[in-house]
């Protein structure tokens, strides 16, 4: 009588059961993985179980023989252990580079590393209320290409775009490219994460400068065939450095606001609250934007960086401190 072809998988199958349905706190007995063996074709009697187990144990995995009432088996370590998992799992979910159907996708592989109960505390943690994500699902491609660019030391290129206002259109806000779609073409330093956003970190020659491009913003990335720059100037770049001078976070308690801006600062305005923020025209040259904003020393360095562009509408609170704020800096001069 010919082998059953999937007997050959069984130990597969036993190692499989063990990190779906095992933990500390749910042992599986012999019985049960029979059954799931069964269930997938394979016949298997008790004693040949407990050698499996062995051979498992010997190629390295944990598995734990708990005697008594709760008798069983469990697998008792992890190649990642839950902490290091919900780790990864809040950082993706709390990820504004990352599209909604893109972070559950990635949560979703995540979880599959835990067992299957606890891939549900895992799921758990991953509600993020009122988070700004992006709509650009070709980022993972931005990322992909400045990585072989500078593993390949070469020039990249690509278009940019901004946010620009269109009362008269279904959208009011929507995506334009600046230089008029116009490549530009930069050597790439570093890629770097701050604030949740992924920015990419280039020297252009053209300017003598380094500056910084938002990789969700990207548009057809490619490598070029130019060879990257190779200047003393980016040979001493400090990449921690310059991010301490260049980047900034903001924090602090929440309020609903209502803000007028000049036209001019729409780009402003969504990177900052994201490209589904609440704008309305007030007339031809400002608009006003609803949102709940968190409130600190550097929001209020956020308006004054706007200088007489914008204005604080309500609440009459916020008004009366932004104003203080404004004096007491007038004050120093």
């Amino acid at each position: 009588m010919p082998k059953n072809p999937y007997q050959k998988l069984k130990l597969l199958y036993i190692k499989e059961y063990l990190e779906r349905y095992s933990d500390e706190a749910h042992t599986v007995g012999v019985r049960d993985i029979i059954a799931y063996l069964a269930k997938n074709g394979i016949s298997a009697e008790r004693k040949s179980i407990y050698d499996d187990i062995e051979n498992l144990r010997d190629f390295g995995m944990d598995i734990v023989n708990v005697k008594g009432r709760q008798s069983g088996y469990y697998l008792a370590s992890r190649e990642f252990e839950m902490p290091e998992l919900k780790l990864l799992v809040d950082a993706v979910a709390a990820a504004k580079f990352l599209t909604e159907k893109k972070s559950q996708r990635i949560i979703k592989k995540i979880a599959s590393l835990a067992g299957e109960r606890q891939a549900g505390e895992l799921k758990r943690v991953v509600y993020v209320p009122n988070r700004v994500r992006t709509h650009n699902e070709r980022i993972f491609y931005s990322v992909d290409a400045i990585h072989a660019a500078i593993s390949a030391g070469r020039m990249i290129t690509f278009r940019y775009t901004e946010w620009t206002l269109d009362f008269g259109g279904a959208s009011r806000v929507k995506r334009t490219f600046r230089r008029d779609g116009k490549n530009y073409e930069i050597t790439p330093c570093e890629l770097v994460w701050d604030d949740e956003y992924y920015y990419l970190i280039g020297y252009d020659a053209d300017g003598d400068v380094f500056k910084n491009f938002r990789v969700d913003k990207m548009e057809q990335p490619a490598v070029s065939d130019k060879p990257a720059d190779k200047t003393d100037k980016i040979k001493a770049f400090d990449v921690a450095k310059y991010m301490e001078s260049t980047f900034r976070m903001f924090n602090g308690p929440e309020e609903d606001v209502v803000l007028l801006f000049d036209n001019s600062l729409i780009g402003v305005v969504v990177d900052r609250f994201g490209e589904d923020c609440r704008v309305s025209k007030r007339d031809e040259n400002s608009f006003e934007l609803r949102v709940r904003a968190k409130i600190s020393p550097q929001f209020f360095a956020f308006l004054f960086g706007c200088g007489d562009k914008v204005r604080v509408l309500a609440p009459e609170s916020l008004k009366k401190q932004y104003a203080d704020n404004v004096k007491e800096v007038a004050g120093l001069y």
